[in-house]
């Protein structure tokens, strides 16, 4: 098991190595949710966040997504180096050219189309019997593929919505409480799945255990608010 640590972004940044940068990143609404948080995320990495209940987690998945704006501080991509992604100060987050796949802390699946149908309205270029092939990885028989998802379990819908996030093609991968739900025969399942077809792609997710970060191979990054 390994956690980030400031030698790691610093080490990272000055090898000019691709990668995320997120640097002194402050985000406040009625109370500060994040302040000047800092982390380096090496391309093709797996990342675990890791921190109580409100420290900030889902917001900073959120931010790195392009669905939150930072009061103060710099997101970007890093390629040679910082000075040519961050010039300036403030907050600057260099995404349009990155595509992300989010799995959000809520399914949000259509209840009354099929596992099957959820997944391709996200990936069409996926035929049906791909799709099934990979439900069943997850454990989801396909008889199970044809039902409404509003007939699913809960652990059903987290492996659906895990599935739709995995298969959209892109370069960061965001995963808020994939394992949510999930006993440790399906946790496990996601957790095989993600690395067979992680393809690459830097992933970030949070964990409450350090058990599924070590599990994942992923980099333990601390986030306290």
């Amino acid at each position: 098991m390994r956690e980030m640590s400031g030698n790691d972004m610093e080490n990272g940044i000055n090898a000019s190595k691709s990668g995320l940068l997120v640097l002194d990143v402050t985000i406040a609404y009625d109370h500060v949710v994040l302040e000047k948080f800092s982390a380096w995320f090496k391309e093709g990495g797996v990342y675990a966040l890791m921190g109580p209940s409100g420290s900030g987690k889902t917001t900073l998945l959120r931010l790195l997504a392009g669905l939150e704006t930072a009061d103060s501080g710099r997101v970007c991509w890093t390629e040679n180096g910082i000075e040519k992604l961050c010039p300036e100060a403030g907050y600057m987050y260099d995404i349009a050219s990155k595509q992300v796949g989010f799995c959000f802390q809520e399914d949000r699946l259509l209840e009354n189309r099929n596992a099957v149908e959820n997944i391709r309205f996200a990936v069409p270029e996926y035929n049906q019997e791909e799709i099934i092939r990979l439900l069943g990885e997850l454990g989801i028989d396909e008889q199970e593929c044809h039902k409404p998802v509003a007939d699913f379990s809960g652990g059903m819908k987290r492996r659906t919505a895990f599935l739709r996030a995995l298969l959209y093609p892109s370069d960061l991968l965001l995963l808020d409480e994939p394992f949510k739900g999930l006993d440790e025969e399906n946790r496990d399942r996601v957790i095989q799945l993600l690395l067979k077809r992680k393809d690459g792609r830097t992933v970030i997710l949070t964990a409450h255990e350090d058990a599924e970060a070590d599990a994942c191979g992923a980099v333990i990054v601390r986030v306290s608010g």
